[in-house]
C-alpha cells in the first residue's frame, strides 16, 4: 500500500526537497560573469558602433548570514513528521479495510451456512405438509424466513462488496484489479 498510494511519494518528494533545501542553503554562494553587447546609433565619429561591457558578479555575506542560514537543525522535522503521519494513515486505513472484508466475508459465510439451514428445514416441512403432518401456515412462515434469510446474504455480499472496493482503494488498486485477490 505504500508504493501504490499516491500521497506517500508526494510526501517523500517535499521530504526530499526540504532536504535539498537545506543542502542548498549552506552553499556558498558562486561567482558570476555578465557580458553586455549593445549597438550604439548616435555617434558616428569613425568608431565602432558597437559597446561591448564585461561584469563580474560577487556576492558578499556580511554579519554572518550565511552561518545563520546554514547553522540549522540538519532536518525539517515538520517535513519528516508529515512523511510518518502519511506512511501511518496509509497503513492505519489499509489495516481497517482488510479487517472490514475479514469480518464482511465472515458474515456472508454466516449469512449463506445460515441458509442452507433453513432451506433444509423448509424443504423438510416441505415433505411433512405433503404427509399431511403440519400446516400450510407452518410451511409459509419457514418459508418466509427462508426470504429473509436470503435478503441478509444479499446484505452481506453487497457489504462484502463494497469492504473490499474500500481495501483496494485503501491500497491505492483499482477494485477490478483487486477481484481476483484472496483476503484471508
Amino acid at each position: 500500500a505504500l508504493a501504490l498510494r499516491a500521497e506517500v511519494p508526494r510526501a517523500r518528494a517535499e521530504w526530499r526537497a526540504v532536504r535539498a533545501g537545506e543542502r542548498t542553503a549552506g552553499s556558498r554562494p558562486q561567482p558570476g560573469a555578465s557580458v553586455n553587447v549593445e549597438r550604439a546609433v548616435s555617434g558616428s565619429d569613425g568608431q565602432s558602433p558597437w559597446v561591448v561591457s564585461l561584469g563580474a558578479l560577487l556576492t558578499l555575506e556580511l554579519g554572518g548570514k550565511r552561518s545563520a542560514r546554514s547553522s540549522g537543525p540538519g532536518e525539517d522535522p515538520v517535513a519528516e513528521a508529515e512523511l510518518a503521519a502519511t506512511a501511518w494513515r496509509v497503513a492505519r486505513d489499509t489495516r481497517r479495510a482488510a479487517l472490514d472484508v475479514t469480518l464482511a466475508e465472515a458474515e456472508r459465510a454466516g449469512a449463506a451456512g445460515e441458509l442452507s439451514a433453513i432451506a433444509g428445514v423448509q424443504s423438510l416441512e416441505e415433505q411433512r405438509f405433503a404427509e399431511a403432518a403440519v400446516t400450510s401456515s407452518e410451511v409459509a412462515r419457514t418459508g418466509s424466513e427462508v426470504a429473509e434469510v436470503r435478503g441478509a446474504v444479499a446484505r452481506a455480499e453487497r457489504e462484502r462488496i463494497e469492504a473490499r472496493a474500500a481495501l483496494a482503494a485503501a491500497i491505492g488498486l483499482p477494485p477490478r484489479a483487486f477481484d481476483s485477490i484472496a483476503v484471508a
